[in-house]
């Protein structure tokens, strides 16, 4: 895709309705934080357009793969990946708690660890992850995405006032953390994973307002028939059986086991499967309960 075709998508993008109504949004009330349907895909088309205008220059703007030397290839892979992405929103609570979460136990990588070909993870409130005063790097959202040997992950946001791509790929079948060492950014995403394929998170489903339909369609542009999956935490206490280990111990107490991940072997596979386990209750059901103090992070 040619750097004047890539220059037009972005001036449409720009003046989509869903962009134009984000932007005012942000300007109006000065609150950038992500809630909505409309938000979320407001965001996409107004991050995906800037990166289009800003992205042959912007600092931090790295190959998402090995054969995309050149940025114009880099930009047009990356356009089409993220508007047939299927968006997520990750409320600020349960992002922090797939965080808490580390470290990940070690575990081999799973073929199957994306429940989507194309994800495009939207937060609430941005990721810091370095840089100080203007050179500050916010992250607002990951692009996840599948390939035949693993899977590739771009990191948007903003580095002081420019437009911040960085891209990342991993393989499978690799065991973490043994073939990634210190590798924060693959930490970050295999928790968020393990929480989106655990049974213990719930998500619920939304499409985009009327109004933004009924604005859409009298522009006469195509429809966004989107789904956009909301990811929250919720720590319900399940009823467990009890095990006969368990039974022949006589526990004079019950505590509660804190949520922690699983990595689950699938031999068909030759991999793990992370699941986040949630906090639960151990013990007699009579007995009195042992308590601990917990810090709460912010």
């Amino acid at each position: 895709m040619s750097a004047e075709l890539l220059t037009r998508v972005a001036d449409e993008l720009l003046h989509h309705p869903l962009t134009v109504r984000f932007a005012q949004k942000i300007v109006a009330t000065d609150d950038n934080r992500i809630y909505t349907p409309d938000d979320v895909i407001g965001e996409r088309l107004l991050r995906t357009a800037a990166l289009i205008h800003h992205g042959l220059e912007a600092p931090g703007f790295r190959p998402l793969k090995a054969n995309m030397a050149d940025r114009e290839k880099t930009l047009a892979w990356f356009v089409g990946s993220a508007l047939k992405a299927s968006p997520y929103l990750w409320t600020e609570e349960t992002r922090l708690a797939a965080r808490s979460c580390s470290p990940l136990p070690r575990h081999t990588i799973s073929p199957r660890l994306l429940p989507q070909p194309r994800m495009w993870f939207t937060f609430q409130t941005g990721i810091g992850i370095g840089g100080e005063g203007d050179e500050e790097t916010i992250v607002d959202a990951f692009l996840v995405t599948d390939s035949a040997t693993g899977f590739d992950c771009a990191f948007i946001g903003d580095m002081g006032d420019a437009p911040f791509l960085s891209g990342h790929h991993w393989d499978y079948g690799k065991v973490y953390p043994d073939d990634y060492p210190d590798d924060v950014a693959l930490e970050s995403v295999l928790s968020l994973l393990a929480f989106l394929n655990s049974p213990y998170i719930p998500k619920t489903t939304a499409r985009l307002s009327r109004a933004a339909r009924r604005e859409i369609t009298r522009k006469g542009l195509d429809a966004i028939e989107d789904e956009i999956t909301f990811i929250v935490l919720r720590r319900p206490e399940p009823k467990r059986t009890t095990h006969v280990e368990e039974q022949a111990v006589e526990w004079k107490h019950r505590w509660i086991v804190s949520g922690h991940m699983r990595a689950q072997w699938y031999p068909s596979e030759g991999a793990h499967h992370l699941i986040w386990i949630a906090p639960y209750l151990k013990g007699p059901e009579d007995a009195p309960l042992l308590e601990h103090a917990f810090k709460v992070a912010q």
